[in-house]
Parts: structure tokens; sequence; C-alpha cells
């Protein structure tokens, strides 16, 4: 059902991002954010129904805009309902990134990494928040043992 509505959407038209801000630019705010919407039901609830073309056109587009795609599922589907409240979020997000970031090498690794992070945490935090927050603290042995609950270090 949706498939065919972005199908529609396009309209023959070249399969892209760019392409797809082009077809929705004259539309009126309300209606772009629908057509917006179609294309993150697409992706949830009829992916294995598209053709190759449109799998890649559907990542390309959820890559391009992480941070709407997360708002989105937080707020608009079951996934908002399922994630796992942090003790401590800032430093557990910041321990699981550390982890993780070891062993991704894809160009737009970090920005995945953190949208999966935030995807499954309590966390209200924007991915750009977590990627800064990366950048400028960095885990201590001490912030690790603290985090663990084996040893309380500082005041």
């Amino acid at each position: 059902m949706y498939y065919k509505k972005l199908k529609r959407l396009f309209n023959g038209r070249s399969l892209s991002v760019k392409s797809f801000y082009q077809i929705t630019a004259t539309l009126p705010e309300t209606e772009r954010d629908e057509a917006i919407r179609l294309v993150y039901q697409v992706a949830q609830a009829e992916w294995k129904t598209c053709n190759a073309a449109y799998r890649q056109f559907l990542i390309r587009f959820l890559e391009n805009d992480l941070q709407r795609f997360l708002d989105f599922l937080r707020r608009e589907s079951a996934w908002g309902e399922l994630l796992i409240p942090l003790e401590d979020p800032e430093w557990t997000m910041l321990l699981l990134f550390a982890l993780l970031e070891q062993k991704e090498e894809r160009k737009a690794g970090r920005r995945l990494l953190a949208f999966s992070l935030l995807l499954f945490t309590g966390s209200r935090w924007k991915i750009s928040t977590l990627l800064q927050y990366r950048k400028t603290r960095r885990i201590t042995p001490a912030d690790l043992l603290d985090l663990l609950g084996w040893v309380k270090m500082g005041g």
C-alpha cells in the first residue's frame, strides 16, 4: 500500500533523495511531512516488497536525516515504548559508543552508531549531541570503574 503510493509520488522520475525533495518542494508543508512519513512507513512495513532500487533509495533517504527518522520512530512507532532506561545515560552511552566505535568502518559509521544507540536507549539526546560529547569527553579508567559500580571515584 505505502510502496505503491511512493512509486506514484516518483511517477517514473529519478529515484534519489535529491529528486524526492525536488518533487515535494512545491507541496504545502503538511503534505511534505506526509511524504516523508510515507518513506518511513515503506522502510518499516514494506521493506521486503521493495525492489533493490527502492531499498537503496530508502537507505540513502534515512541516512540523509537520521535525527528526523529517530524522532519519528520514538514518537510514532512502538520503538518509542521499547527504549531501555539507563541509570546514567551520559556515561553509559559514552562507554557503549567507545566500545562499538572500535569495530565500525563505514564512512557514516559514527552517525549510524549514535543513531542505533539512541534508538534503543531512554536517552533523549540528539545524534549531534552524542557525537559532540564523544569528541570532547573520553572515558578514563576511573570512569569505567565508576560506571561498572566497582569503585566510586571522586566527590
